[in-house]
């Protein structure tokens, strides 16, 4: 058939459906006669877009979560990549990457949909799925401890954490609620008690997400008592109470031990006091 001068795009739209249809450009030269001779086979599930919005991840609450999306279009251009955050069907158009914040959610995951769009308006999606954890931090810092009246102690915490990076120690060395000292690097911190008792201490941690945890223990503040044999006379008084005994211990005879009202006694595992000489309380 015979066509005036020019270039015309021509659309073959299958009637199949489930097939998308081709548009061609052609160039027709004045009096020119055209033969179309060219088949073209069409499948359904392919419309010659690639896309990939990435691989699926993990991350904490108000983690950063950089996105970054792949798209390409084997027989035309992209001219459009969008965003679904959260699939919440609203799509915002992007340069392929974005950066998001990911809150909690009720189903602890967000899925990321990119929809790519190309200059024959063929679509293309593809989802991410981001699972968040709610990774708080898990603080330790050991057993209760005992010590002797003035002895200095180093404190020292450890923290179990899949994906944050703690960012804050705080210490309360006494259990009064006041924290006493802090760091943003160190997990360790020395003390002196110069009285005896039971304090709480306590370490507080921050991460990066802004969870918190505490952990404590008790340190124990005393007298060790001076075995494994006392030969000379003893007054326990209660200031300097409790009296820890850490090893058998044998009171030699005519020795007397003065246990002032008051005084706790604490015994390790699997110790004794032995007298043969004599406590008065």
């Amino acid at each position: 058939f015979e066509v005036p001068e020019g270039s015309f795009p021509l659309m073959i739209k299958p009637t199949t459906e489930g097939y998308i249809p081709k548009t061609v450009d052609i160039n027709i030269n004045s009096d020119s006669v055209i033969h179309l001779d060219t088949i073209i086979f069409f499948h359904k599930d392919f419309i010659g877009i690639y896309v990939n919005a990435g691989p699926d991840t993990t991350v904490s609450v108000n983690d950063t979560v950089f996105l970054h999306g792949i798209a390409v279009d084997s027989f035309g251009d992209i001219t459009r990549l969008e965003w679904d955050i959260g699939n919440a069907g609203t799509f915002d158009t992007s340069s392929g990457d974005t950066v998001i914040i990911v809150s909690s959610t009720p189903s602890n995951a967000y899925e990321c949909v990119l929809r790519v769009t190309d200059n024959e308006d063929n679509i293309s999606l593809d989802t991410v799925k981001i699972k968040v954890l709610l990774d708080s931090p898990r603080p330790d810092i050991g057993s209760d401890t005992t010590i002797s009246i003035g002895s200095e102690i180093i404190l020292h915490g450890s923290v179990f954490q899949t994906y944050g990076t703690i960012i804050m120690y705080k210490w309360d060395y006494d259990g009064d609620d006041t924290w006493d000292d802090s760091s943003s690097s160190s997990d360790s911190a020395v003390y002196t008690y110069s009285v005896s008792g039971i304090y709480k201490a306590k370490l507080l941690v921050r991460d990066d997400d802004g969870n918190e945890a505490v952990a404590e223990k008790n340190i124990i503040v005393g007298t060790f008592v001076n075995g494994p044999i006392i030969s000379q006379d003893e007054t326990w008084t209660k200031n300097n109470s409790p009296y820890f005994i850490n090893q058998n211990t044998f009171i030699s005879e005519n020795i007397t031990v003065v246990i002032e009202p008051g005084v706790s006694i604490r015994f390790f595992d699997n110790t004794y006091l032995k007298v043969s000489g004599s406590i008065r309380a």
